[in-house]
């Protein structure tokens, strides 16, 4: 569950902090200036799937509170604690999912995880 909405909120920038600490290079944009890049260039496309899923995108932005949906997980929570679970952290998980990302080949290696390679050969 903690995947799909944990109840640590962590912010678009976090996002872009850690794909930096991956190595990769991009402009450091707002949320709202982001969002509405990848609107218009979906849009542009015939495959628009991917629409269906920014209000969930929503949760990422820092500024907007109203956005936001708010999804109690208290009971979860509750129930996983009872079992000595606990919820990892955002940034662990980011970092989790990025180089899982980069291992299957669902983002590009960058020199820096590149090097990272080497050193483990």
């Amino acid at each position: 569950l903690f995947h799909i909405r944990n109840p640590n909120v962590a912010p678009f920038s976090l996002l872009q902090t850690k794909l930096k600490q991956f190595g990769y290079q991009f402009t450091v944009e707002s949320y709202d200036h982001w969002h509405q890049g990848l609107v218009n260039s979906l849009q542009k496309k015939e495959d628009t799937s991917i629409l269906q899923i920014l209000p969930a995108l929503d949760q990422l932005n820092d500024t907007s509170a109203t956005s936001k949906a708010i999804y109690d997980c208290k009971l979860t929570c509750r129930l996983l604690s009872s079992l000595s679970i606990t919820c990892p952290s955002v940034a662990d998980l980011l970092d989790r999912y990025i180089d899982y990302f980069i291992k299957t080949n669902y983002l590009p290696k960058t020199q820096l995880t590149k090097t990272k390679e080497d050193d483990l050969i």
